[in-house]
This record gives C-alpha cells, structure tokens and sequence, in this order.
C-alpha cells in the first residue's frame, strides 16, 4: 500500500541570535515574513559582500525551498558545502529537497552524512523516517522515530508521523496514544486532526472520524490525496469534503 506521510518541513534557519551578519540576519527576518523577494535580495547582499558565506548561501537555498524552485535550492546547498564540507545543516536540507522530489536514495544518503556529523541532530532522523516509510521500512523507520523524539521530544509531528506509522502497522493502541500526544502538544495540527480521523475511521467510530475530518479541514488541510487508508475513504463525509474542497 502506498502510503503519504506527512512532514513539517524544518529547514535549518539561523536566527539573528546566532549571527552576526546583519543581511543574513534580515534575510531570515523576511524569509519569517513570508517576503521571499527581500529576503532573496539580503542573501544575495552577504553573498556580495562575502562570497564565502556559508550561512548566506544556505540562506538563499531555504529561500528557494519554500518557493519549490528546488534546482536552485540545491545549488545554493551544493555551494555551502562546498565552502564548508562539515556544514551539515546543508546535507539536511539536500535531504528534504530529494525527498519532495521522489529521489529517496539520494535523500537517504544526505540524511546518513547529516547523522555522521552530528548524531545529536533529531530532526535527521525524522527526515530518515519518512524516507524508509516511503520504501515500506516501517520497522526502520519506528526506529528513527524513535531516535528523533529522544533528540527533539517536542515536535507534535514527529509523534503524528511516529503515530501514523504505527496505524499503518496496525498497532493501534500505540497509533492513539502517538496522536494523541502530537495532538496535546498542537490541537490544530491538522495532519494530527487527519491520523485520528482515520484512526478512527479504521475502529468503525465513523461520527467521531467525521467530527476529526472537520476539524482537520477547519486547520486547513483540504488535500484529501495523501489520505490512503480505505475506511475513511468510503465515508459519505468524506466524499462531501472532497467534492467541496474541489469545488474552491
């Protein structure tokens, strides 16, 4: 069964606090603003000032990440790295790049260099997770789960995806309580809202999957592909959501 598992994508940001590069430093504030133009244009100014700012580049490829223009994403790491072969941060988000374009060996090899330079990174293992869960290496990747909520234990996705994980084995018991976690750390992580409606869904609790459906749509998710398990599926309000969600 092919299975969408979802990721909150968190590239590695520098924050003003950790720099002291006043455009590198703008550029993220505007990147956070969602004025990806600015935040281009103050990159590119560190980058004149400073062909050789790792972090600048690495700047401009987040930039770029978020807009999907993924090629020039990739240069910008590629560029990074090659001024600094120990910036793993960069090898991370090479990572998430080649997982949202489906080429997860190439994903998998950047998560193992970002593991090999820092062990202490959880979000690597994350990112890991969700490529083994793409080859249906569902034990491999419980095991990063695993490993990146004892690094980072205050992710809400990364219990939602662990949770999911476990729904799609069939372990509903662990499922719930993963989800649930997730959900008390974040009640509108809509991805959240969606694994209990279907884990719902799975145990014929039909009008409180109905109840989760909604309120995972009131959070914003109206993408009803990535959802794949066939109990929620079949369910009249979830054919009605889909239809209206087309109809936007």
């Amino acid at each position: 069964m092919k299975i969408i598992f979802y990721l909150i994508l968190l590239l590695f940001f520098i924050s003003c606090s950790t720099t002291t590069d006043y455009n590198v430093c703008r550029g993220y504030e505007y990147y956070n603003y969602g004025d990806y133009d600015l935040a281009t244009e103050k990159f590119n100014k560190a980058i004149e000032l400073n062909p050789s700012n790792v972090e600048a580049y690495n700047g401009r490829g987040n930039t770029h990440y978020i807009q999907k223009h993924y090629d020039k994403a990739l240069a910008d790491y590629s560029k990074a790295l090659e001024l600094d072969p120990q910036y793993y941060h960069a090898y991370y988000n090479c990572g998430l790049v080649y997982y949202n374009t489906g080429e997860y060996y190439k994903a998998l090899v950047n998560f193992h260099k970002t593991i090999e330079l820092n062990p202490d990174y959880g979000d690597a293992y994350a990112g890991r997770a969700l490529v083994y869960s793409k080859q249906e290496k569902y034990d491999k990747a419980i095991l990063d789960y695993d490993k990146s909520i004892e690094l980072s234990p205050n992710n809400d996705m990364t219990w939602n995806n662990r949770g999911y994980t476990y729904l799609i084995l069939g372990q509903l018991d662990k499922a719930e309580k993963d989800i649930k976690k997730a959900l008390k750390m974040n009640k509108k992580n809509q991805h959240a809202n969606m694994s209990m409606a279907e884990l719902l869904a799975i145990k014929n609790e039909n009008e409180e999957a109905c109840k989760w459906l909604k309120k995972a749509n009131d959070y914003g998710l109206d993408d009803l592909s990535c959802v794949k398990t066939s109990a929620i599926r079949h369910l009249a309000c979830f054919q009605r959501m889909g239809a209206s969600n087309k109809d936007r």
